[in-house]
């Protein structure tokens, strides 16, 4: 999908997720060199409406695909109560139907730069529309939903197991 495709595709999701009162916002050149732009959606995940971060962002990938990453940020600052969460994560990976969570880590600085993170991207074809992938990441989003609602739930309830 040339850069066109990309900011039409970037205002069709704009457009679609106002709709559901969903906020989110274009950002142009926020990638790394091989990704570049970059559309950022606060994305509830509980019934309660927490907001988690999403970004999603086109790359090319072959001469007929390209792909459409989903990264999500579930937790900007986990302290040290969740040392033992690659344990976690290891068995939430196992049994996750899209895509895997992980653990980014700052290396600047370590102890309040970790994050939880999940990962997911999809293949499509370099020709399709911007409207028939906006379409498609809609769709996605719906599934992304029921995966890292349950799993922040449980993150939620690890933290407070490890409280007491």
């Amino acid at each position: 999908m040339d850069l066109k495709g990309i900011h039409q595709f970037g205002q069709e999701m704009e457009r679609q997720l106002s709709e559901l009162g969903i906020e989110s916002t274009y950002v142009e050149g926020i990638g790394s060199p091989q990704i570049g732009d970059t559309l950022r959606i606060l994305f509830p995940v509980t019934e309660e409406g927490h907001p988690v971060i999403a970004e999603l962002m086109v790359t090319e990938f072959a001469e007929d695909v390209d792909l459409l990453h989903f990264y999500t940020t579930l937790i900007v600052e986990m302290n040290d109560k969740a040392d033992n969460l690659p344990e976690l994560l290891s068995d939430w990976n196992l049994l996750c139907p899209l895509g895997a969570y992980g653990i980014y880590v700052d290396e600047e600085d370590e102890e309040q730069g970790r994050q939880l993170f999940h990962k997911y991207s999809i293949a499509f074809p370099v020709d399709a529309t911007p409207a028939a992938l906006a379409n498609e990441a809609m769709q996605t989003l719906s599934l992304l939903y029921g995966v890292l609602s349950e799993k922040y739930e449980e993150f939620a309830e690890y933290m407070a197991d490890e409280d007491e």
